[in-house]
C-alpha cells in the first residue's frame, strides 16, 4: 500500500480506476427498469433517474447546469453517466416512498419493493423479510380497502401476489364488484396463476365465509413452500 501510495504521489497523472459495473439490473416490484445508464460503483447503486421516474409515471425535473433531480418534491444529487443523468437508487427509493431496496451483488440486481402509497403491514410487522402465512407471504394493504382488497403479498421482500377477498354471500346474490384497484399504477410482474379458496369459516380480519382469491406472480410450486413453519410443513390447505 505505501508503494501505491508513494506512486500516486510521484506522478501526478496517475489515478486509482474506479470500478463500474454496468451489467447490472434494476427492478421495481420485479420490473426492469430499463435505463441504459444503471451502474455500480464500490458501494453504490447508481440508476438511471429518468428511466426510473417513467417506470413510476412520475414527473420529474432534471437541471443539468444545477446537477439536481427533483422527484416528488425531493431534489436529489446527480452524477452523470453515458450522458444521462443517475441518482444513488437510496435517494430515489426514499423520495418514493418506496417499502424497500435490496441489493444482491453477487447477481447484480437491485429489487425495490414499492406499494402503493398508504399500504401497511396486515400482520403487524415491517419487516419484509420476515415469516407471513405459510405458503403465501406476507400481507399488505389499505385497512380504508378492506375486505375487498387490493392486498399485496410480500415474500422476503419482494411483491408476490395481489389478493381480493369476495364473501359467500356476494357470490350468492349476484353482487357485482366493479372496478377493483390492482397496482394503481406501479410496476408489477405478469400473473403466473391465480388461486380461488373458499374459506367457510373465515380468517382473522374477515371472519365471514368469502374466497380468497390470489393472483400469483410465482409458481404454485414456489409459492407453497413460503414462510414455512417450524416443523417444516408447506403450503396453506391446497
Amino acid at each position: 500500500m505505501a508503494f501505491i501510495l508513494a506512486l500516486a504521489a510521484g506522478f501526478p497523472g496517475f489515478t486509482f480506476a474506479e470500478t463500474v459495473k454496468e451489467d447490472i439490473t434494476v427492478q421495481i416490484n420485479g420490473v426492469d427498469i430499463k435505463g441504459e445508464a444503471n451502474h455500480w460503483v464500490p458501494g453504490k447503486v447508481w440508476v438511471d433517474a429518468a428511466a426510473y421516474a417513467e417506470t413510476l409515471g412520475l414527473d420529474y425535473k432534471f437541471s443539468s447546469k444545477k446537477k439536481a433531480f427533483t422527484i416528488n418534491g425531493e431534489t436529489l444529487t446527480v452524477k452523470m453517466f453515458k450522458g444521462k443523468p443517475t441518482v444513488h437508487i437510496r435517494a430515489i427509493t426514499d423520495a418514493t416512498g418506496a417499502e424497500n431496496l435490496d441489493w444482491d451483488q453477487k447477481a447484480g440486481l437491485a429489487y425495490v419493493l414499492d406499494l402503493p402509497d398508504g399500504s401497511i403491514a396486515l400482520e403487524g410487522t415491517d419487516d419484509v423479510y420476515a415469516p407471513g402465512v405459510p405458503g403465501m407471504g406476507q400481507h399488505w394493504g389499505m385497512p380504508t380497502e378492506l375486505p375487498t382488497g387490493p392486498i399485496f403479498g410480500v415474500e422476503q421482500g419482494r411483491l408476490v401476489f395481489i389478493e381480493q377477498m369476495i364473501s359467500q354471500g356476494d357470490f350468492v346474490n349476484g353482487k357485482n364488484h366493479l372496478n377493483i384497484p390492482g397496482m394503481k399504477g406501479l410496476p408489477s410482474p405478469p400473473v403466473e396463476h391465480t388461486d380461488i379458496e373458499y374459506l367457510k369459516a373465515g380468517h382473522p380480519g374477515f371472519e365471514i365465509a368469502h374466497f380468497d382469491i390470489h393472483h400469483y406472480f410465482v409458481t404454485h410450486e414456489e409459492h407453497l413452500k413460503f414462510s414455512p413453519v417450524e416443523s417444516g410443513e408447506t403450503g396453506h390447505g391446497h
